[in-house]
């Protein structure tokens, strides 16, 4: 069977029309995709900061004192137990740490080494713009701890007040 001229000009339009469709799936896919991950970094932006807030409101209950001390350009605060946890440990500190680009906010226990509570997730990019204690009055700490994700540029803080119980 032979097609003539119109055969082949119906064949290639329709063609034509196939590979338009196919760009135009490919390309809602992929921006669906980046949606996706964008959504996904600045809820890990969200996580990552709550879940550093709530270690430190953690130790914070446990605390019989707390000291706060300015080291270089980041804050410090020191937390002293009245008795050792379940690891054996009494005194936490939170700092943060620059490692690259980002500023990362880290938790050392008695010495030991520090460990990262923000800025492990590849997918957030996240990196702590602020990070201050200060006390409003003897036994209340007042903390501030905001992050931001370097993919989306979204920031996220939360803030605490923290009062000793011998304080109330």
């Amino acid at each position: 069977m032979f097609l003539d001229a119109r055969g082949f000009y119906r064949m290639g339009a329709g063609l034509s029309l196939t590979a338009l469709l196919l760009v135009a799936v490919g390309f809602a896919f992929l921006s669906f995709m980046k949606m996706t991950l964008l959504a996904r970094a600045d809820l890990e932006l969200h996580r990552e900061i709550d879940s550093a807030m709530r270690m430190i409101a953690a130790d914070a209950a446990e605390a019989e004192s707390y000291q706060t001390d300015i080291v270089g350009d980041s804050v410090r605060v020191t937390f002293r137990k009245a008795r050792e946890d379940a690891s054996g440990k009494r005194v936490t500190m939170y700092a943060t740490r620059r490692d690259g680009a980002r500023t990362k906010l880290c938790k050392t226990r008695d010495s030991a080494g520090s460990q990262p509570l923000t800025g492990e997730s590849m997918l957030g990019d996240v990196t702590i713009v602020e990070f201050r204690a200060e006390s409003l009055h003897p036994g209340c700490l007042h903390v501030v701890l905001q992050g931001k994700s370097r993919r989306t540029r979204q920031t996220y803080k939360a803030t605490a007040e923290f009062v000793r119980e011998a304080e109330k």
